[in-house]
Protein backbone atom coordinates (compact mmCIF):
# COMPACT_ATOMS: atom_id res chain seq x y z
CA UNK A 1 0.00 0.00 0.00
CA UNK A 2 1.23 3.70 -0.98
CA UNK A 3 1.77 5.82 1.87
CA UNK A 4 1.53 9.17 1.61
CA UNK A 5 5.01 10.87 0.39
CA UNK A 6 4.06 7.93 -2.33
CA UNK A 7 0.69 9.31 -3.04
CA UNK A 8 2.02 13.05 -3.43
CA UNK A 9 5.24 11.70 -5.61
CA UNK A 10 2.87 10.55 -8.10
CA UNK A 11 -0.10 12.65 -7.43
CA UNK A 12 0.47 14.03 -11.57
CA UNK A 13 0.38 10.66 -12.11
CA UNK A 14 -2.66 9.50 -11.05
CA UNK A 15 -5.30 12.51 -10.41
CA UNK A 16 -6.24 14.23 -13.42
CA UNK A 17 -8.21 17.08 -11.32
CA UNK A 18 -9.29 17.99 -7.87
CA UNK A 19 -6.03 16.98 -5.81
CA UNK A 20 -5.87 18.77 -2.70
CA UNK A 21 -2.50 17.98 -0.30
CA UNK A 22 -4.86 18.90 2.66
CA UNK A 23 -6.77 15.58 1.83
CA UNK A 24 -3.94 13.24 1.77
CA UNK A 25 -3.55 11.01 4.96
CA UNK A 26 -0.39 8.79 6.10
CA UNK A 27 -1.71 6.01 4.00
CA UNK A 28 -4.81 7.33 1.93
CA UNK A 29 -6.80 10.12 0.10
CA UNK A 30 -9.94 11.63 1.32
CA UNK A 31 -12.14 12.39 -1.51
CA UNK A 32 -14.94 14.58 -1.43
CA UNK A 33 -18.41 15.23 -2.72
CA UNK A 34 -18.39 16.94 -6.25
CA UNK A 35 -22.36 16.36 -7.14
CA UNK A 36 -24.81 14.77 -5.12
CA UNK A 37 -26.21 12.72 -8.02
CA UNK A 38 -30.11 13.28 -8.21
CA UNK A 39 -32.06 15.07 -10.68
CA UNK A 40 -31.47 18.24 -9.48
CA UNK A 41 -27.80 17.90 -8.44
CA UNK A 42 -28.30 19.34 -4.87
CA UNK A 43 -25.79 20.74 -3.03
CA UNK A 44 -26.73 19.50 0.25
CA UNK A 45 -29.49 16.84 1.24
CA UNK A 46 -30.68 15.88 4.15
CA UNK A 47 -31.00 11.59 4.12
CA UNK A 48 -33.78 10.00 5.93
CA UNK A 49 -32.66 6.73 7.68
CA UNK A 50 -32.94 4.40 5.81
CA UNK A 51 -32.28 6.28 2.23
CA UNK A 52 -29.29 6.40 -0.25
CA UNK A 53 -27.99 8.02 -2.53
CA UNK A 54 -24.91 8.29 -4.93
CA UNK A 55 -22.79 10.54 -5.29
CA UNK A 56 -19.83 11.47 -7.55
CA UNK A 57 -16.34 13.08 -6.27
CA UNK A 58 -14.60 16.18 -6.98
CA UNK A 59 -11.53 14.07 -7.89
CA UNK A 60 -11.27 13.00 -11.39
CA UNK A 61 -8.40 10.32 -11.46
CA UNK A 62 -6.51 7.31 -13.46
CA UNK A 63 -5.16 4.41 -12.49
CA UNK A 64 -1.83 3.86 -12.95
CA UNK A 65 -1.13 0.40 -14.45
CA UNK A 66 0.64 -1.03 -11.04
CA UNK A 67 -1.94 0.03 -8.82
CA UNK A 68 -5.34 -1.02 -7.76
CA UNK A 69 -7.41 1.70 -6.08
CA UNK A 70 -9.71 0.53 -3.27
CA UNK A 71 -12.30 2.81 -1.71
CA UNK A 72 -12.60 2.89 2.43
CA UNK A 73 -15.51 4.32 5.15
CA UNK A 74 -13.80 7.09 7.06
CA UNK A 75 -14.32 6.21 10.68
CA UNK A 76 -16.08 9.45 11.49
CA UNK A 77 -19.14 9.28 8.81
CA UNK A 78 -19.35 5.18 10.36
CA UNK A 79 -19.72 6.43 13.67
CA UNK A 80 -22.50 8.96 12.58
CA UNK A 81 -24.25 5.91 10.67
CA UNK A 82 -23.49 6.77 6.94
CA UNK A 83 -22.19 3.55 5.40
CA UNK A 84 -20.55 4.44 1.75
CA UNK A 85 -19.54 1.65 -0.75
CA UNK A 86 -17.70 1.92 -3.57
CA UNK A 87 -15.90 -0.32 -6.00
CA UNK A 88 -12.32 -1.26 -6.23
CA UNK A 89 -10.60 0.85 -9.37
CA UNK A 90 -8.14 -1.68 -11.53
CA UNK A 91 -5.52 -0.38 -13.56
CA UNK A 92 -6.11 1.82 -16.21
CA UNK A 93 -9.34 2.73 -15.29
CA UNK A 94 -9.99 6.92 -16.05
CA UNK A 95 -12.81 7.85 -13.72
CA UNK A 96 -14.40 10.07 -10.94
CA UNK A 97 -15.55 7.83 -7.67
CA UNK A 98 -18.94 6.80 -7.93
CA UNK A 99 -20.26 6.39 -4.28
CA UNK A 100 -23.53 4.68 -2.77
CA UNK A 101 -24.44 6.69 0.77
CA UNK A 102 -26.98 4.79 3.00
CA UNK A 103 -27.96 6.49 5.95
CA UNK A 104 -28.25 3.22 8.23
CA UNK A 105 -28.85 5.79 11.38
CA UNK A 106 -32.37 6.64 12.73
CA UNK A 107 -31.60 9.75 12.64
CA UNK A 108 -31.60 12.50 9.44
CA UNK A 109 -28.09 12.99 8.46
CA UNK A 110 -27.18 15.87 6.05
CA UNK A 111 -25.00 15.44 3.62
CA UNK A 112 -23.13 18.51 1.43
CA UNK A 113 -21.09 19.32 -1.75
CA UNK A 114 -17.40 19.49 -0.48
CA UNK A 115 -17.75 16.58 2.22
CA UNK A 116 -14.98 13.89 2.41
CA UNK A 117 -16.93 11.24 2.20
CA UNK A 118 -14.54 8.09 1.79
CA UNK A 119 -10.79 7.47 1.69
CA UNK A 120 -8.78 5.87 -1.72
CA UNK A 121 -6.08 3.26 -0.49
CA UNK A 122 -3.43 2.77 -3.24
CA UNK A 123 -2.73 -1.04 -3.36
CA UNK A 124 0.84 -1.69 -5.33
CA UNK A 125 0.38 -4.93 -7.37
CA UNK A 126 2.78 -7.73 -7.36
CA UNK A 127 3.22 -7.17 -11.04
CA UNK A 128 1.01 -5.03 -13.97
CA UNK A 129 -1.33 -7.40 -15.45
CA UNK A 130 -1.70 -7.89 -19.18
CA UNK A 131 -5.05 -6.54 -19.57
CA UNK A 132 -5.94 -3.04 -17.99
CA UNK A 133 -9.76 -1.84 -17.04
CA UNK A 134 -9.69 0.70 -20.14
CA UNK A 135 -8.57 -1.80 -22.99
CA UNK A 136 -11.21 -4.77 -21.77
CA UNK A 137 -14.12 -5.07 -24.09
CA UNK A 138 -16.56 -5.66 -21.07
CA UNK A 139 -15.35 -2.49 -19.12
CA UNK A 140 -18.72 -0.32 -19.14
CA UNK A 141 -17.49 2.71 -16.74
CA UNK A 142 -14.23 3.36 -18.29
CA UNK A 143 -13.85 7.43 -18.84
CA UNK A 144 -16.51 7.82 -16.81
CA UNK A 145 -16.10 11.67 -15.34
CA UNK A 146 -20.27 12.30 -15.81
CA UNK A 147 -22.95 9.61 -14.17
CA UNK A 148 -23.77 6.76 -16.06
CA UNK A 149 -26.32 4.55 -14.68
CA UNK A 150 -25.82 1.49 -14.75
CA UNK A 151 -23.63 1.98 -18.26
CA UNK A 152 -23.99 -1.15 -21.20
CA UNK A 153 -26.42 -2.99 -18.05
CA UNK A 154 -28.68 -0.59 -18.73
CA UNK A 155 -31.50 -2.70 -20.40
CA UNK A 156 -30.65 -5.83 -17.83
CA UNK A 157 -31.04 -3.88 -14.86
CA UNK A 158 -34.28 -2.08 -15.92
CA UNK A 159 -36.05 -5.12 -16.62
CA UNK A 160 -34.94 -6.99 -13.32
CA UNK A 161 -36.11 -3.48 -11.18
CA UNK A 162 -39.79 -3.97 -13.62
CA UNK A 163 -39.73 -7.42 -12.53
CA UNK A 164 -39.25 -7.19 -8.84
CA UNK A 165 -42.09 -3.52 -9.25
CA UNK A 166 -44.25 -6.22 -10.75
CA UNK A 167 -43.85 -8.70 -8.14
CA UNK A 168 -44.26 -6.50 -4.93
CA UNK A 169 -47.21 -5.33 -6.82
CA UNK A 170 -48.93 -8.77 -7.35
CA UNK A 171 -47.81 -9.31 -3.21
CA UNK A 172 -49.90 -6.13 -2.45
CA UNK A 173 -53.08 -7.58 -4.35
Amino acid sequence: MLVDKEIRNRKDEIFQNGFNEENLGCISYDIRIGKILRKEHETDLILNPGEFVMVQSEEEFCVPKDLAVIVGEKNSLMRTGLIVNGPTYFPGHHTKAYLRVLNASNNKITIRKDDKIAQLFFEQLSQIPDQLYQSNPSSSFSDETEYREYGRYDEAYKTRITEMETMTESLKN
